[in-house]
């Protein structure tokens, strides 16, 4: 089957149509680059929600793990925004991804991806302000503005409709900025260029090396959690042994020291149904 003949293909291309007007460096655990055919590594390409060199260091003790039960080498790989990072995905660059739950749909519409795992924690986004904002609810932000992750990520998207809900009054909208990453939406409200922001909820862990006093004024609602995907190049023994390793995490002393380290919740299996809760939020359902 061609690939334009694929399932969910034309979606996919259009989003990386959309996200990708400039070409960022990509971040590596490594220096020397191989594809994902080579039988001596597995690439794992993790969705940049931080830094390319803060992500792969935080991540680092689940690569070794995975290496060591898999007898693989494993690496990590990231890019500096969601739009390169969904430009390797798309063209297979990686052996399976760790992603947010909007992508993950898109990709499961293709033919090219399987749904591995996903974090048993549940996500949301935290709208925050700083510590001493007279800012105390969000009806207080009409007229005001708002960081928000990279417009093609999940939250990216979720935003605005999010925002719509609230009875805010004619023409005083919030004005929403989207920034490159967490980060750079964090800073945004901690040098003052915004008056909130809305984060990720596990990224509420990282603000106070921020150095940013913070409080969350409003959450949205759960979805499901950070996902890992498996490219078709990823064998199927390699599949069941990734997904047995992950779903096993958190039972063994090993497993869950690695967990404590990377500060993520162990993963489960799920049924791609329950990722039709995130469809409102596909790019192509908010083009405004």
């Amino acid at each position: 089957m061609k690939p334009s003949e694929k399932p969910g293909y034309s979606l996919f291309v259009l989003v990386l149509i959309l996200a990708v007007v400039s070409q960022p460096v990509v971040a590596s655990d490594e220096t020397k680059l191989q594809t994902p055919g080579s039988q001596h590594q597995l690439v794992f390409g993790i969705a940049p929600f931080m830094s390319p060199l803060a992500l792969i260091k935080r991540m680092a003790p689940l690569r070794d793990y995975l290496s060591q039960i898999m007898g693989r080498t494993v690496r990590i790989e990231t890019a500096t925004d969601a739009r390169e990072f969904t430009q390797r995905t798309l063209e297979g660059r990686y052996h399976f991804v760790l992603t947010n739950p909007t992508f993950a749909l898109m990709a499961l519409e293709t033919s090219d991806f399987r749904l591995v795992a996903t974090q048993k924690q549940h996500i949301s986004g935290s709208l925050i302000v700083k510590a001493d904002s007279e800012i105390q609810s969000v009806d207080q932000l009409a007229g005001k503005s708002i960081g928000a992750p990279p417009k093609v990520g999940f939250l990216g998207q979720l935003v605005r409709p999010y925002l719509k809900a609230f009875d805010f009054p004619e023409n005083q909208m919030p004005r929403v900025f989207n920034y490159n990453s967490h980060n750079a939406a964090i800073s945004a409200l901690r040098l003052g260029d915004s008056d909130a922001t809305l984060i990720v909820s596990f990224m509420e862990k990282h603000l106070d090396k921020q150095n940013l006093p913070y409080r969350v004024i409003h959450r949205t609602e759960s979805f499901p959690g950070m996902t890992i995907l498996g490219y078709q190049s990823l064998s199927d023994n390699e599949f069941k042994q990734l997904r047995e390793i992950l779903i096993t995490i958190d039972t063994d002393a090993q497993g869950r020291a690695v967990l404590e380290k990377i500060n993520m919740p162990g993963y489960r299996v799920m049924e791609e149904s329950e990722l039709e809760k995130v469809r409102p939020y596909l790019p192509v359902n908010n083009k405004k």
